[in-house]
């Protein structure tokens, strides 16, 4: 096709029906009032992922994430509800907060060779 073609349907619907199709371009942009995309598999490999969306909601049975470092601000409030929670540093850990309280309906237990209050 030369330089600038277009290809349209005049009833508004286009389908691509292939074993396989491939599509290269320097840039690609896609507008649409909505997206639905359903795949058995995807792989990405991407160089940098920008974001922004007003609400994000996933369900899933498992999401595992690895990283070499993470940083998460939140601007206003954040809650986790779990069956049980752990967390692990094998450096430091630092909790800090203008009021913190910690409540155990049956034990609350400390252990270190040092405990300061105060």
């Amino acid at each position: 096709l030369p330089d600038g073609a277009t290809i349209a349907a005049a009833d508004g619907r286009l389908t691509l029906d292939a074993g396989r199709l491939d599509l290269r371009a320097g840039a690609t942009g896609v507008t649409t009032g909505a997206l639905d995309v359903a795949a058995g598999r995807t792989d990405a490999s991407l160089g940098r992922v920008a974001l922004l969306a007003e609400a994000i909601e996933t369900i899933a049975q498992r999401i595992v994430g690895r990283f070499r470092r993470s940083i998460r601000i939140v601007e206003e409030s954040e809650q986790l509800r779990a069956r049980d929670i752990e967390q692990r540093a094998s450096g430091h850990m630092h909790l800090r907060g203008d009021a913190v309280t910690l409540q155990g309906g049956a034990l609350v237990k400390l252990r270190a060779d040092q405990i300061h209050l105060g």
